[in-house]
C-alpha cells in the first residue's frame, strides 16, 4: 500500500493541483460582485431600443375607430336621461349631483331641464356670501 505523502512535502505544483481540486466550482458564475444599475441613469440603447419598438408598431386597425358611433352616442344618451332621472327622483341636499331647472303648472313640479346643471362655486351651492 502506498502511503500519502503530506501536503508540505509536495512540489508545488501537486499542492496547487490539489488544492484546485478541493475548491468548488461556480458553476458558470463569476465570482465578481454585482450590482444593478439605476433606473435613472441615461441609456442611449435602451432608448434607441424603445424608439424602434415604438417605430415598428403598427398603425390603429379598424377596431379602434374613434367613440362617434350611434351606438355609442346612443348609450351616452341613456346614461344622460338616467342621471337625470336619478336626480329628480332624489331629495335633499347635494350639490355634487346637480340639479335640473324645474316649474310649477298649478301646484304640480315639473322637472323641465334638459340639462343637468351644477352649482359654480362652493359658495353658491351653499348660498352664503362668503
Amino acid at each position: 500500500m502506498v502511503q500519502p505523502v503530506p501536503l508540505n512535502k509536495r512540489s508545488k505544483k501537486a499542492q496547487r493541483k490539489y488544492h484546485a481540486k478541493q475548491r468548488g466550482s461556480w458553476y458558470g458564475l463569476g465570482p465578481i460582485t454585482r450590482t444593478v444599475p439605476s433606473g435613472k441613469v441615461y441609456d442611449r440603447n435602451q432608448v434607441n431600443e424603445r424608439l424602434t419598438a415604438l417605430l415598428e408598431k403598427p398603425e390603429k386597425g379598424p377596431g379602434h375607430s374613434r367613440r362617434t358611433g350611434r351606438r355609442y352616442r346612443r348609450r351616452k344618451g341613456q346614461e344622460k336621461t338616467d342621471r337625470r332621472l336619478a336626480i329628480v327622483q332624489l331629495s335633499g341636499y347635494a350639490p355634487h349631483r346637480g340639479y335640473v331647472d324645474w316649474e310649477f303648472e298649478g301646484k304640480t313640479l315639473l322637472h323641465t331641464g334638459k340639462y343637468i346643471k351644477y352649482p359654480k362655486t362652493v359658495n353658491a351651492s351653499v348660498g352664503s356670501n362668503g
